[in-house]
């Protein structure tokens, strides 16, 4: 699948293999374990190098905070599309979104899960790079607080980041001579 996906000659394909067949026991991961992250970064679009190249943080992350390979593949390509961390940067971004589980109630687990359709949200606030994973993951903790559960954090935040970029919103403040792009960018 991931040799058609990436259109991978077979030779291509052999190169793969012996690479997740390497990395397995340095991961602690299972070959076909490491091929399904794969398989959800090639088929996002990455090129193979760049998928194998986050398969070590990916799996560090799954195996420190019990997460599936799957969920944190697809956490770690909206954090490299939509947030602009670089491949490199993964294993920081990983660790940032897992610190702030830790000292919140919104885990890592969770965050794989909504992390996908939060960051292209994040992304329009003008926000890039591993310090927009950390800011997202503080942000989920606070909004969790007050929500029942993950879920309704999720959504609580979504709306909010979705108003504050609404041209109403802004015509609004606009009317009270507040400038929302102006205040974001000192916030920031």
């Amino acid at each position: 699948d991931i040799g058609i996906r990436a259109t991978l000659t077979t030779a291509d394909q052999a190169r793969l293999g012996a690479e997740v067949l390497r990395l397995g026991p340095t991961l602690n991961r299972a070959a076909d374990e490491l091929l399904k992250g794969v398989d959800v970064l090639t088929g996002a679009g990455l090129p193979v190098g760049v998928s194998t190249g986050m398969l070590a943080p990916i799996s560090r992350a799954a195996n420190a905070y019990r997460a599936d390979i799957t969920d944190l593949a697809n956490t770690s390509f909206s954090m490299y599309s939509n947030l602009k961390v670089p491949v490199e940067g993964i294993d920081n971004a990983l660790a940032a979104a897992a610190a702030a589980g830790k000292a919140g109630q919104f885990e890592l687990n969770e965050m794989a899960q909504y992390f996908p359709s939060l960051t292209a949200s994040y992304k329009a606030l003008g926000r890039e790079g591993v310090p927009a994973v950390a800011e997202l993951a503080a942000a989920l903790q606070i909004v969790r607080r007050g929500s029942a559960d993950g879920a309704e954090a999720v959504t609580n935040l979504s709306n909010v980041m979705q108003k504050v970029n609404a041209p109403a919103t802004r015509r609004k403040f606009s009317a009270f001579g507040v400038d929302v792009e102006a205040q974001m960018a000192a916030a920031q």
